[in-house]
């Protein structure tokens, strides 16, 4: 390129101005209405090679100063999951939507994709309804622990095997209760 004088903005100019989309136009003939597009658009090496550029006082074709070839593009980022090139996809869960009814559909379009394509490994990496069900089995945990040490505190300080009793079935029934008072002073208005 260099005994031609060729340098590469000349053919990055080149390359630009045979790779247009000018628009489209409109033309009614009668009632009938036409829409012509115009393009040139670079879709195939041999596109590319085709192209004329002067150079001096010659025109010539890009294949006949250069080789055009399809190359990959360098990589500028890349996601690694288990050792392997991998595409991540994060799912985010909108506020209104219920976090079991979402699992189980991710399941069941990961299921699909297995099926559909064969020869791509589809895995969930990172599952938050584990940490979801994680903090309330142990919320359900420390609720009956905390139940229980409370029925038997209450029972060490009255000394009365029915208090405590009363005391285990009367708080949750009220708790429930001024909920539901709540919930349905909240449904009217």
């Amino acid at each position: 390129m260099k005994a031609l004088h060729v340098n590469p903005d000349q053919i990055q100019a080149a390359l630009r101005e045979n790779n247009l989309t000018l628009g489209s136009l409109m033309v009614r003939d009668g009632q009938y209405q036409y829409n012509i597009r115009f393009t040139s658009i670079l879709q195939t090496p041999e596109d590319v090679e085709n192209i004329y550029i002067k150079i001096e006082d010659r025109i010539l074709q890009l294949k006949d100063i250069a080789e055009v070839k399809i190359r990959p593009q360098m990589q500028k980022g890349s996601y690694i999951y288990q050792q392997k090139s991998a595409i991540g996809l994060a799912i985010i869960k909108q506020s209104e939507a219920r976090m079991a009814e979402l699992k189980e559909e991710i399941y069941r379009l990961v299921s699909i994709f297995e099926r559909d394509y064969p020869l791509i490994s589809f895995e969930i990496s990172r599952d938050q309804t584990q940490i979801l069900d994680f903090a309330i089995s142990n919320l359900k945990k420390t609720l009956l622990i905390g139940g229980c040490l409370a029925f038997l505190i209450v029972f060490f300080f009255l000394k009365d095997a029915r208090s405590p009793f009363l005391i285990l079935i009367s708080i949750p029934t009220s708790v429930v209760i001024s909920l539901l008072f709540f919930l349905s002073g909240w449904i009217i208005h």
